[in-house]
């Protein structure tokens, strides 16, 4: 056994530790050109502290097979990757890299230099493990994220923790995991906990089958109105018939804003569905307006009227208020498109007139 606690230790070279043999790390400083792990242990004396631990930065790349129950920090890009037998982390581990091939034996895993990322490949987690994350903004430069790849086998808990006052909101997306193509991941966590929100709920379920956490509405799930598990029209009818989704006692348009944002974010959209769009297919268009001017009763004579009828306002009626949305959000080359070209706009202006006449008539 070899203690070091003060001091320095430079070895030029690789550093090797055999079976039999433990290298206890105290406060000293320990450089290398890297570290082969032999069979034998990599350990924490009690004079170690917070400042004790194996530094990337200092050591290299730590490979090979045997126990490591010092706490190892990645830095900005470590690597420890297990060859030829099990290599054990035991003593938890902060920083941005790559831990490939290892059993994460207890300890925290926490993420970092906050925000980082660390990528799991090819490792067992045991359940006495705790992976720690922080949020400070909705960009993924801005959070903790973690990286799996080949087989991996989660245990253990999650913490989320916010960060320089950040306030998550209503349609708030964070891919905590990517999920690398070829993934065979196993298990999952014992415990999720997540932070307090000033509104909406946390939304955990799809954490590990998309990577993503989400915060909803407290009120009724947007794809779940209609019947069935997706976010289509079919759920804007049911909400135009029960649901009032923010939770004011009212069901109007505000209502359908939130339908709207939820349904696109649940879609795997970044930007809402706009009214007028009544096939909800990122474009607004002569379809819809054809869709319109089909249903036009302003008086709701032949009311109910839905969503995709062209009842933007769920008033039961199909009148020039609807219309209007439909002009304002006119986009026939998608959503995005920075100049609604004149021809549209004009043939739209004069549709609109001739519909407007025509309900005069009756």
């Amino acid at each position: 056994m070899s203690v070091l606690d003060g001091g320095t230790l430079l070895v030029g070279g690789e550093t090797m530790i055999h079976s039999g043999s433990t290298l206890t790390l105290g406060t000293s400083t320990f450089t290398s050109s890297g570290i082969t792990m032999a069979g034998g242990s990599l350990a924490a004396s009690t004079a170690a502290g917070e400042e004790g631990g194996l530094l990337s930065a200092n050591v290299g790349t730590v490979s090979g097979y045997g126990d490591i129950s010092v706490p190892v920090h990645l830095g900005a890009s470590g690597l420890v990757t297990g060859s030829g037998g099990v290599l054990t982390l035991s003593g938890g581990v902060t920083g941005s890299g790559t831990l490939s091939h290892v059993f994460l034996n207890g300890g925290e895993i926490t993420i970092g230099n906050s925000p980082g990322v660390i990528t799991l490949e090819n490792v067992l987690v045991a359940d006495n493990t705790t992976f720690d994350f922080s949020i400070q903004g909705t960009d993924p430069s801005e959070y903790d994220r973690l990286i799996l790849a080949g087989d991996v086998t989660l245990a253990g808990m999650l913490d989320v923790e916010l960060m320089d006052g950040f306030n998550p909101q209503i349609g708030d997306t964070f891919d905590l995991f990517v999920l690398e193509p070829g993934l065979n991941l196993q298990g999952g966590f014992s415990n999720i906990g997540l932070p307090s929100l000033s509104c909406g709920a946390w939304d955990a379920t799809g954490l590990l089958s998309s990577g993503n956490l989400l915060v909803i509405s407290t009120g009724p799930d947007p794809c779940g109105l209609g019947g069935d598990a997706g976010c289509s029209t079919a759920d804007l009818d049911a909400l135009y018939a029960v649901f009032d989704l923010n939770s004011d006692d009212v069901v109007d348009a505000a209502d359908l804003s939130e339908w709207l944002s939820l349904a696109a974010t649940e879609n795997g959209h970044s930007a809402p569905y706009l009214y007028g769009d009544t096939e909800l297919d990122r474009d607004v268009d002569i379809t819809d307006f054809n869709a319109l001017a089909a249903n036009f009763d302003p008086d709701g004579a032949t009311a109910p009227h839905s969503w995709t009828a062209g009842n933007f306002d769920g008033d039961n009626d199909v009148d020039i208020t609807d219309f209007n949305f439909l002009a304002a959000n006119f986009a026939p080359d998608g959503y995005g498109a920075s100049v609604i070209p004149e021809p549209s706009a004009m043939l739209l202006a004069l549709l609109g007139l001739i519909l407007l006449a025509g309900a005069r008539v009756q």
